[in-house]
């Protein structure tokens, strides 16, 4: 086995030679290097918006851990609200796996919900999001619920707000 030179990994390597090219160009990243080709070019199209946060919520098909439920309505509100909130969605249906807190490996149906935005949409938009995870947790009687922001995924379960001391109005 021979030790290759710096040079040839560099040479070979496709994502070093992004790099390399992303620092050539300012640190533009390679959305940005397209637009300005394209408005310096004789082209037809531009680019309008870039959006470059991404989230993804997981809606199970399954109430109280593994019983299955209609839940429809939910990936209907989900594409609704996704759909106000930042123009559009992309679903698709799974079959996922978990363990549950008592051990037992689930297996069910999931619809995977998934929207792109700019930053200041997701702040905008992030209390509703943040609610219809809630309902989504309590009404289908979940322990969790998986999110996605950015590609880093959480599990997202109800707050224990008892020390908050809140009062009815």
């Amino acid at each position: 086995m021979s030790l290759k030179s710096i040079a040839q990994i560099i040479t070979e390597s496709q994502s070093l030679q992004n790099i390399i090219s992303h620092n050539q160009n300012g640190g533009e990243d390679l959305l940005t290097q397209v637009q300005h080709s394209l408005a310096k070019s004789s082209a037809k199209i531009r680019i309008c918006k870039v959006m470059k946060n991404q989230i993804r919520i997981l809606i199970p098909s399954t109430i109280n851990i593994d019983v299955p439920c209609d839940t429809s309505n939910y990936v209907e509100t989900a594409n609704e609200l996704f759909s106000k909130c930042f123009g559009g969605t992309i679903c698709k249906r799974f079959v996922g796996f978990y363990q549950s807190d008592d051990a037992r490996l689930i297996s069910e149906s999931i619809f995977e919900v998934e929207a792109w935005m700019t930053e200041d949409e997701l702040w905008q938009h992030l209390s509703q999001l943040a609610d219809f995870i809630f309902r989504l947790l309590t009404e289908l009687n979940q322990e969790t619920v998986f999110f996605v922001i950015n590609n880093v995924a959480a599990l997202v379960e109800v707050a224990d707000i008892s020390h908050l001391n809140l009062k009815a109005a």
